[in-house]
């Protein structure tokens, strides 16, 4: 519907009114989709109150990814329409990339944060593999046979991204890694993802029958909408994620400092949470829930530059986060 509504307004064609509701509500929405800017709404919030008048109350949209703008809307922005890097700064005004399977890197980790959290007791002990404490970096150096707290490695994970937590965390609640991802996989056809295929907990770019690790913007944004707003877990999950530092102690006695790295909670109280994202083939990603005044919405940006570019993700959030809050607040 939505397709053809576009398909329409290009070509200049009237819109047929809809089938049902007054004809009050089917002016507005034949203002809403007005082919001539002059005719249309010039805010969301001009045609929210209208509906108001009409008694209608409205959800403010909780998906918002950097793909799925409306032209007329869209900020320039970097986050690629194709998994390989972009010389130059590209619009997004292609609604349907918020529909593109690429590579997310570690904005999977929230998927394996919001499972454990679900599924597994935080003082438990985790022996860790030595499949876990040989994964590449980024990582905290895991060491194999020795056994760490499950609060530590969750920590490890989504401040400093560690690698080897995942997967350590990963065979802790599932017995091995595929048995991790087929939950994650079952979680996210249960949240009502259309194109997101987990292989590896940490992100890492694998394949297995043919399928790679990959998911969407819009995707990736269903998902932080269930950490942060939905799953019984939230509560925990934004406190995790809302963690600046975290120190704990290792087996061997030695101490650990980890860092939050989301740069845009640190300056803006309205940034809620969030999980960065590299490899070379995803580029920099970054996934981000905020919630103003009574206004939720999630950010996903998926190959958002490449070195020497790992600023255009707090950059480009910016210019989408004044861009939705005008469009829908005014």
């Amino acid at each position: 519907m939505e397709e053809e509504a576009r398909e329409r307004r290009l070509r200049g064609e009237p819109l047929p009114l809809p089938a049902h509701g007054s004809k009050a509500l089917q002016a507005i929405v034949l203002k809403a989709c007005a082919y001539d800017p002059a005719e249309r709404y010039h805010t969301a919030a001009e045609m929210l109150q209208d509906l108001e008048k009409l008694g209608a109350k409205p959800a403010m949209p909780e998906l918002v990814t950097a793909a799925a703008l409306e032209p007329k809307a869209a900020p320039e922005v970097t986050a690629a329409p194709a998994q390989k890097p972009a010389p130059e700064r590209e619009p997004a005004a292609k609604v349907d990339s918020a529909y593109e399977p690429m590579a997310n890197a570690s904005t999977t980790k929230i998927m394996t944060c919001i499972l454990t959290l679900e599924h597994a007791d935080l003082d438990n002990l985790v022996l860790i593999s030595e499949n876990a404490s040989n994964q590449p970096k980024v990582r905290l150096g895991l060491v194999t046979g020795k056994e760490y707290i499950l609060k530590d490695l969750v920590y490890g994970l989504m401040l400093e991204s560690f690698n080897d937590c995942a997967v350590a965390i990963a065979e802790h609640v599932a017995g091995d890694v595929e048995a991790f991802a087929e939950m994650m996989n079952d979680k996210a056809e249960e949240l009502g993802c259309k194109d997101t295929y987990f292989v590896t907990p940490n992100g890492l770019d694998a394949a297995k029958d043919g399928k790679e690790h990959h998911s969407t913007a819009a995707d990736l944004c269903r998902i932080m909408k269930y950490c942060v707003w939905e799953s019984k877990a939230a509560e925990r999950f934004l406190e995790i994620t809302q963690t600046l530092s975290y120190e704990c102690m290792d087996p061997n006695g030695q101490m650990h400092l980890f860092a939050n790295h989301n740069n845009l909670y640190a300056n803006d109280q309205h940034a809620i949470s969030g999980k960065t994202g590299y490899t070379a083939k995803a580029g920099y990603c970054y996934v981000t829930a905020y919630e103003e005044d009574g206004l939720r919405f999630c950010i996903a940006l998926l190959g958002c530059g490449w070195p020497n570019h790992k600023d255009y993700k707090w950059i480009d959030s910016r210019k989408i986060i004044e861009c939705v809050k005008k469009e829908y607040v005014g």
